[in-house]
């Protein structure tokens, strides 16, 4: 099988480039400079995304 060019590969490679646009580098401030209610409603969406 020839997997190199094939439009899935294509699709999957323009999916990771535009997902990387969206990201943000997470550094120490994006650790301790969050308010603890933004800590806390991440805490529960980490803990849910894992039962969706």
């Amino acid at each position: 099988m020839q997997y190199n060019g094939s439009q899935t590969v294509l699709d999957i490679r323009d999916d990771l480039g535009a997902t990387m646009n969206e990201c943000r580098e997470v550094t120490e401030k994006y650790r301790t400079g969050r308010r603890s209610y933004l800590r806390i409603g991440q805490l529960f969406m980490r803990l849910f995304a894992g039962l969706l």
